[in-house]
């Protein structure tokens, strides 16, 4: 498959050469499922977390896409989501990134995970998203 894209021609040679080089590695099927686990495995941790600390929230993933909301339900749709609570997702957000984990600064966006993170990351992930939800439930 040739694949050539009108920044080859204009735009920043290295970002097309990345962009490239990652359509080419995502022909390997293998990434998609070690996304997929990588995902579930954070998603068991986070789910661990807010049951152990007892914080009203929802955990949401599709994928490697996914959202923690603050409220007492599933989110399917805008005005649910509004309904959330914004400003413990801001606590937490800082509180995150106080671990060195950074997430969309708004929980009307979702995060991404990588097929670069090792386990020793997932596991960083999940613990500390139980040390912030334990954090801002102090607050």
């Amino acid at each position: 498959m040739n694949i050539l894209l009108i920044g080859d021609i204009i735009g920043n040679p290295a970002a097309m050469a990345a962009g490239i080089a990652t359509l080419k590695k995502l022909r390997d099927r293998k990434i998609y499922e070690k996304l997929e686990e990588d995902a579930a495995f954070v998603e068991k941790g986070i789910r661990r977390a807010i049951q152990k600390t007892g914080v009203e929230a929802v955990f949401q993933r599709v994928g490697s896409m996914a959202t923690l909301f603050f409220c007492g339900h599933p989110v399917e749709n805008y005005s649910q989501a509004k309904d959330a609570d914004r400003q413990k997702y801001s606590k937490f957000f800082w509180a995150m990134a106080r671990r060195g984990i950074y997430l969309p600064p708004s929980q009307f966006e979702a995060a991404f995970l990588s097929v670069a993170l090792s386990l020793n990351d997932l596991k960083k992930i999940a613990r500390s998203v139980q040390e912030s939800l334990e954090e801002i439930q102090e607050t």
